[in-house]
């Protein structure tokens, strides 16, 4: 299957019914983006900031039970992922940018590995680190496409 741009992505997530809810879908402008790059002293891959552009500061209920918005991103997320190494005896790299987290799980990828790096996933209930995706665009479009199954799954157990 062909890797979808996250604005194709978002079309995806829209027709699936994601942007129902209270929240949208807003991007972040390129000033915010050049501002978190500043604010953590990194370059961001060309792939992720394509992300932010089309998913940045709301994503309707998309990755709703996780915190991954522009907001959350210079403290939040990197910060629980800190503590969350820290407790495993895991030592977080300056130069890897953590994206999302969700309960004892974090996903980053490391930002000296081009526009389109590696996603990694460190689990601290088991202490566990791997790559899970050989690319952020091929994570992107395999979330967005379990998302967008599972909700066409739920709309069909709902018209029985």
């Amino acid at each position: 299957m062909p890797v979808k741009s996250p604005i194709s992505l978002r079309e995806d997530l829209v027709q699936a019914g994601f942007a129902e809810s209270k929240f949208g879908f807003l991007g972040c402008t390129e000033d915010e983006i050049t501002s978190l790059e500043r604010k953590m002293q990194i370059s961001l891959p060309s792939a992720y900031k394509d992300f932010l552009r089309a998913f940045g500061k709301e994503s309707g209920d998309f990755l709703s039970d996780c915190t991954h918005l522009y907001a959350d991103l210079p403290a939040g997320v990197r910060r629980s992922a800190l503590a969350k190494a820290e407790r495993s005896g895991f030592e977080l790299e300056p130069r890897w940018f953590v994206f999302l987290s969700r309960d004892d799980t974090f996903f980053f990828f490391d930002t000296s590995m081009g526009e389109d790096p590696p996603v990694w996933r460190y689990d601290e209930s088991c202490n566990r680190l791997e790559q899970v995706f050989p690319t952020y665009s091929q994570w992107l479009n395999t979330v967005v496409n379990d998302e967008v199954q599972g909700m066409i799954r739920i709309k069909r157990m709902r018209q029985k």
